[in-house]
């Protein structure tokens, strides 16, 4: 290496690493303490000064795989043992990647010093192994008599130049139709032809293998739904030609809408089930009748302002609207009763949350009601209950109904004190914004207030 200087090597070195995306780590074994080269901080997608050591490192991966990555490790240290292994990463960014580790003992004098290796992204080769796997599967069913067409097309045309001669079985078409200049784009159903026609342009343009689903017309008039998995084949930079297997799902879609409505109307009977217990505890308690329907009320409006998905809408609601369940074991004249509570009556009051949390935790929902009910006083600094749960121990739906379930109760009357303003239940979520609560989902809540789109009950 004559003429190249230690700052040249160390150069070259470092670009060798970031090509192949490998990367060296050393763990010092007296202090646990890792030192990691400049590679390893890119691949895990953390900031300089994180501190890795042995913990820390690996707490980074999958907790599925923590323990196989923890074992590996230990032998390396108790028994000098070298390692292997493939795992997978979630990164400072929350992206989790496939990574390959492969470590050895250093010994001074028969004393274990350190464990030295290699790191290295391999979520590259994981995708090729699993699109492998899956064409050799797509194969595999063909070969077995499956309802699956392959064929190759024109990049730019998508014009047929081959297809398997099972088409005529599964479309009704025979080959020669399907070899026809536009024969493809005339057959799709209506309703998905925009669509399938401008995201199989996209393939070419972005270069991308891709699954489409969608509807063909078959010969007798009839439809049938298709996965059809796409490839591109290059000369360099340059598609030349489109292959795929198409396969006739039609069976399993259907299968999919059946299993979408029966879905539909379990969750029906789940609300059912949940909102008869709910009426019981309103009759029992007039001063909170319709409290937890106006608290699942402005709950759903918080979450529409956070613009979170329907689905976990659906569930938010249905907790709202059972958050107080376990006041039903309370007794009514504790309930009902005007004046303030002593302190003892009070931490009887505290306990509906866990009380509610066993009534609904054995209920098969495909929601966390349970946790809603269980968790609605609890804050993000701690101070709650029953669990004194923190910060991202608490999920958002549980901080959506906590807001809203203190701005409805601080403003509607209660036996043991009146109805405050709205303005005031107003300012106490803004003053104990990012303390007690969550300051996104104050700042919605706050925001539909000065809207006027909520009222407390009566």
């Amino acid at each position: 290496m004559n003429g190249i200087s230690d700052k040249d090597i160390f150069f070259i070195e470092d670009a060798i690493q970031r090509l192949a995306r490998v990367a060296g780590w050393e763990l010092d074994v007296a202090t646990s303490l890792l030192f990691w080269t400049e590679e390893l901080y890119n691949i895990c997608e953390v900031e300089q000064d994180f501190i890795p050591t042995l913990e820390s490192a690996i707490l980074l991966y999958h907790p599925d795989d923590r323990e196989k990555v923890k074992n590996a490790v230990a032998a390396a240290i108790e028994r000098g043992d070298s390692y292997a292994i493939e795992a997978r990463l979630i990164t400072g960014k929350s992206r989790t990647i496939w990574t390959r580790s492969i470590g050895g003992p250093i010994f001074d004098d028969g004393k274990l010093i350190k464990v030295v290796g290699a790191f290295q992204d391999i979520s590259i080769e994981k995708q090729l192994t699993a699109e492998i796997d899956r064409n050799r599967y797509a194969y595999l069913k063909i070969a077995h008599g499956a309802r699956a067409m392959i064929w190759r097309a024109e990049p730019g045309t998508h014009r047929f130049i081959s297809i398997s001669e099972n088409c005529h079985d599964i479309t009704g078409y025979t080959q020669s139709e399907w070899l026809k200049i536009g024969f493809w784009q005339d057959h799709l159903h209506p309703d998905d032809k925009e669509k399938t026609i401008y995201d199989g342009k996209k393939l070419t343009t972005k270069q991308i293998d891709h699954v489409l689903e969608y509807r063909m017309l078959k010969a007798d008039g009839s439809e049938t739904w298709v996965s059809d998995s796409i490839s591109l084949v290059k000369e360099g930079d340059r598609v030349i030609e489109l292959v795929g297997v198409m396969v006739d799902v039609t069976a399993l879609m259907h299968a999919r809408h059946e299993s979408a409505i029966t879905a539909a109307r379990l969750k029906t009977a789940y609300r059912q089930t949940l909102q008869a217990i709910a009426y019981t505890i309103e009759k029992r308690d007039p001063y909170t009748s319709g409290h937890m329907n106006a608290v699942a009320n402005l709950a759903s409006k918080i979450a529409s302002r956070l613009t979170l998905s329907p689905e976990i809408i659906d569930g938010l609601v249905l907790g709202a609207s059972i958050h107080d369940i376990g006041k039903i074991y309370l007794p009514a004249e504790i309930l009902n009763r005007p004046g303030k509570l002593s302190k003892e009556e009070f931490e009887l009051i505290k306990t509906h949350a866990a009380v509610g949390y066993e009534i609904v935790k054995d209920i098969d929902v495909p929601w966390p009601v349970a946790e809603m009910v269980r968790s609605h006083h609890e804050r993000l600094d701690g101070t709650g209950y029953p669990d004194g749960l923190k910060g991202d121990q608490i999920s958002i739906e549980t901080r959506i109904i906590s807001v809203a379930d203190v701005v409805e109760a601080f403003s509607a009357h209660r036996p043991y004190r009146p109805a405050k303003k709205l303005d005031e239940a107003r300012a106490y979520i803004i003053e104990n914004s990012g303390t007690l609560f969550d300051p996104k989902v104050v700042a919605a809540c706050v925001d539909i207030i000065d809207c006027g789109e909520f009222q407390p009950s009566a």
